[in-house]
């Protein structure tokens, strides 16, 4: 007679939870469809369950086979399948995967995903890294700049937490465009940070040098006087006519910023950090002004060791750079 099926992890969990409640196993069992005897085994031995070795065929897949199945796998970038039949392998493509699985030295992982970064972004990040390669502390007087979009319902992407099994899974709503969102610009450097802004979703130049006119000119000469740079990403409004005219006539100096580099950018951690803050344990917001009271408060307690920590990173963002030749750092 075939032996039953293990245990799965939420009903381990069930049967545990609704064994600490007091109920028999005779209702437990019940509750989960499994015979009682199953039941009260796990509860007799739930440290040990499942974990005793069962008797079976020696396997067909030698130590050799594994480490070339391991190999097709990572640098050939192969599929399970195409192992299979590349090696003539006499198992199914699903034992092929436990294999790798069962190997602690690769993990089944999605790519990361970075900016397309074409030869001619590539030479221009070089360039950048070269010309400030010598750069200390003189990234302490830069301003760094930029914009963000914030939604009602969080980021984008995967929203994890630790479950007990014992209990349902947590919920989150879902709605159309995240629920909402907002715009804000903002700057900092390693004496401090402006404002957090509150701009429209869609800025032109005319608003764009409104705001900094508005904003950066006071703030930036509060803390650095006349000994600072401006740093600033090369979205549209950034560099058209108006706004370097604006720049020209204003006599700002501009950091030069090589196109498609936010991995160079230090408020995008600084961004990453705010956001870690504003939807901490999954929160979710019901109404703009809700979100807005909240990025407010929150901006306003990240403290300048952050910020001096941030400005600081620059030159080993560069040096990085310098390795990588000029393709994408993780920071």
């Amino acid at each position: 007679m075939p032996r039953g099926t293990h245990l799965s992890a939420e009903e381990r969990g069930l049967i545990m939870g609704l064994s600490e409640s007091g109920a028999k196993i005779s209702e437990i069992a019940s509750r989960v469809s499994r015979h009682p005897n199953t039941v009260a085994n796990f509860l007799k031995n739930v440290e040990s369950y499942g974990k005793a070795k069962r008797s079976g065929r020696p396997s067909t897949i030698d130590e050799r086979c594994k480490r070339e199945i391991k190999r097709l796998a990572v640098n050939k970038q192969m599929s399970c399948n195409d192992i299979k039949r590349h090696l003539k392998l006499k198992v199914s493509r699903r034992r092929v995967h436990q294999l790798l699985a069962e190997n602690k030295t690769v993990k089944y992982s999605s790519r990361v995903p970075v900016p397309m970064l074409l030869p001619r972004h590539i030479s221009s990040r070089l360039s950048f890294a070269e010309k400030y390669k010598f750069w200390t502390e003189e990234f302490r007087s830069v301003i760094f700049s930029d914009e963000k979009k914030w939604n009602l319902d969080g980021p984008d992407g995967c929203h994890k937490y630790w479950r007990d099994l014992r209990h349902p899974r947590e919920t989150r709503h879902k709605r159309n465009f995240g629920g909402g969102s907002l715009m804000v610009w903002a700057a900092f450097g390693y004496a401090g940070k402006s404002r957090i802004c509150f701009i429209p979703t869609k800025t032109n130049s005319e608003i764009y040098t409104q705001l900094l006119e508005e904003e950066l000119i006071d703030f930036a000469t509060e803390l650095y006087a006349d000994n600072w740079t401006f740093q600033q990403d090369n979205a549209p409004i950034h560099t058209s006519r108006a706004t370097k005219t604006f720049f020209s006539s204003k006599s700002i100096p501009l950091l030069e910023w090589p196109a498609i580099s936010p991995d160079l950018s230090p408020i995008e951690d600084l961004w990453g950090i705010l956001s870690a803050r504003i939807y901490k344990n999954g929160r979710q917001f019901d109404n703009i002004r809700q979100l807005k009271d909240v990025l407010v408060a929150e901006w306003e307690l990240i403290s300048n060791e952050t910020l001096q920590n941030l400005a600081d990173s620059m030159p080993n963002r560069i040096h990085k750079l310098l390795m990588a030749k000029g393709k994408h750092i993780n920071y």
